[in-house]
């Protein structure tokens, strides 16, 4: 809500009271990626700030948020996989729906006002904001891609931490170059009658029968 408001608080101004800025591509990756709670809140911040602003094309500048808000929450129930997953070409279809949405609302514009914003504007919008959407998607989905990714290696640390703490076979890990014990499980601690962390200053050598050569190949 507050980069929303921001966007046009530094928009462009066309005509006196209609402006333009990329709220659009912002609001509709937001319901895309963080759902209707969010966006629904960035909506409201939104669209009461640029009615705060007044002008002519108040109304349209606030039927284009919510609009575009709305799209991209439907894009998000259509798409039946993770979210991740989404491509490319369905964030770019995206932005390209959202843009041509937003230009039909200028419709609400009087006739003349209208018609002189959609010749204006129609073909730079339809060419870099769909760009827009396409880059803030992409972005979004690598930064989620790249929180499950560390999300599920924290949980195989965790299984495997837990394996290894609650195994009844001895284990250790050891540092293959220079033979230094890293970990002992409890299992290793009673086998070998010294504590674990005792375990973790000794080499294997000092514990295994094997000659240096044979613990290396081991």
């Amino acid at each position: 809500g507050g980069i929303g408001m921001l966007l046009i608080k530094i928009s462009a101004t066309l005509l006196p009271g209609v402006i333009f800025d990329t709220r659009s591509a912002l609001l509709s990756v937001s319901g895309l990626f963080l759902g209707p709670v969010p966006t629904a809140i960035a909506m409201a911040m939104t669209a009461a700030y640029r009615w705060s602003l007044g002008g002519a094309a108040a109304a349209t500048g606030v039927a284009v948020i919510v609009a575009s808000g709305l799209i991209g929450l439907a894009w998000r129930h259509a798409w039946r996989q993770p979210i991740v997953r989404i491509g490319w070409r369905p964030l770019y279809l995206m932005g390209l729906t959202v843009h041509a949405v937003m230009l039909a609302l200028m419709l609400m514009l009087p006739w003349e006002t209208a018609r002189t914003v959609l010749s204006t504007v129609s073909l730079p919008v339809m060419l870099i904001h769909p760009l827009v959407t396409l880059a803030l998607g992409l972005l979004l989905a690598d930064r989620l891609q790249r929180r499950y990714d560390l999300a599920a290696l924290r949980e195989q640390e965790t299984r495997y931490r837990s394996l290894f703490e609650h195994n009844h076979s001895v284990m250790l890990v050891i540092d293959s170059g220079t033979g230094v014990i890293v970990d002992a499980n409890d299992a290793a601690a009673r086998y070998y009658g010294w504590s674990r962390e005792h375990l973790k200053t000794m080499r294997i050598g000092e514990i295994n029968t094997l000659s240096p050569a044979e613990i290396q190949a081991e």
